[in-house]
């Protein structure tokens, strides 16, 4: 029943929001070329990028920019891991 999948306790799954850093790893790269899905096991589900303009489920080739707003879904160790390495500005 839908209450009974409501009722789930999903501690160790997240969404998360997180900003592309000016200086990122992953500034001016596209997602095929991070390999976040690969490397992380976590899926970018939206981009909203800083003029507002939004794109859902983005492909691999889409390239993301410092400024932008990622839509992150996974493992919340995955999605930790992936913006201390990506997504931060080197050397935070």
């Amino acid at each position: 029943t839908m209450q009974s999948i409501i009722d789930q306790n999903h501690d160790d799954f997240g969404i998360k929001w997180q900003k592309v850093e000016e200086g990122a790893p992953a500034a001016n790269r596209t997602i095929g070329e991070i390999g976040i899905r690969n490397h992380y096991d976590i899926l970018i589900i939206a981009i909203i990028r800083h003029d507002k303009t939004k794109l859902l489920n983005p492909g691999p080739e889409t390239r993301l920019e410092a400024g932008d707003t990622l839509v992150i879904s996974g493992e919340k160790s995955n999605i930790k891991n992936a913006t201390k390495e990506l997504l931060c500005k080197e050397g935070t």
